[in-house]
């Protein structure tokens, strides 16, 4: 925001957006953080984003991950103090201590790409190789800006839903399930939490204040959606529930 990038813009860079996205960043930072609004719109920094990557053009969903690493490397590239990049050989490691190796190809890594960004956003992954016929260990490390990581279990989601009891109290729960599971699993995981029998408990969707449809036991969990009301109903005793679609 203080303008200091630009002593450091590369605008020949043709891996980068010649210095639009920098500038327009920058603007966008200074109106979020000085501007008199508490409501900003990033309508420019779209506009030249898309020009660059038309695949954010329009207002479709896009991978957010994606968004980051490119927005993240266009903005590398366009202050990147390398003005020529030259070529470089591959460190190859021989039994030097980890320190020496990560010390050896981030050199070599900076002579091509040295920004601060890469100067703030940047770190080394480390594989190891062991050859099962001759033993020799091969180490290698490789510059990264971001990673990408799992949150939570493949193949699980989490039903946010709500139980309301029999004396009229109510409880939010959060159910981590299995996302090809069935409404009866779901009814299963919060009779556990709660410590009521698994049959005393019935499940709906509510929308706009009122029960909109009531779920069999065999009804599918894909065919939620993350943000319908659901809630769980405590009858007050054993019911063996086949209820329609939708309420009357």
């Amino acid at each position: 925001t203080s303008g200091a990038y630009e002593r450091e813009l590369n605008a020949e860079n043709r891996d980068g957006t010649q210095g639009q996205l920098a500038r327009s960043y920058a603007a966008l930072m200074r109106q979020m953080w000085f501007g008199p609004s508490s409501v900003v719109s990033p309508r420019e920094f779209k506009l030249v984003l898309g020009r660059h990557a038309p695949q954010f053009l329009g207002y479709s969903q896009h991978d957010s991950h994606e968004l980051c690493n490119f927005v993240v490397d266009a903005l590398h590239e366009d202050v990147n103090r390398v003005r020529k990049k030259p070529y470089v050989e591959n460190f190859e490691a021989s039994g030097e201590p980890d320190g020496t190796i990560a010390k050896q190809v981030l050199q070599r890594h900076r002579q091509r790409e040295d920004s601060q960004v890469s100067d703030l956003v940047q770190g080394l992954f480390k594989s190891q190789v062991i050859c099962p016929v001759c033993e020799k260990v091969s180490i290698t490390m490789d510059p990264y800006k971001s990673i990408s990581l799992p949150l939570g279990a493949a193949g699980m989601r989490v039903v946010h839903a709500t139980l309301r009891r029999a004396d009229g109290s109510m409880r939010r729960l959060s159910l981590s399930l299995e996302r090809s599971g069935t409404i009866e699993a779901l009814l299963s995981e919060a009779a556990d939490q709660v410590g009521l029998p698994r049959g005393r408990l019935v499940a709906c969707e509510v929308f706009e204040h009122k029960v909109h449809k009531f779920f069999t036991p065999s009804h599918e969990l894909e065919r939620l959606y993350n943000g319908d009301f659901i809630f769980l109903y405590d009858v007050g005793e054993d019911v063996d529930f086949c209820a329609p679609s939708a309420a009357g």
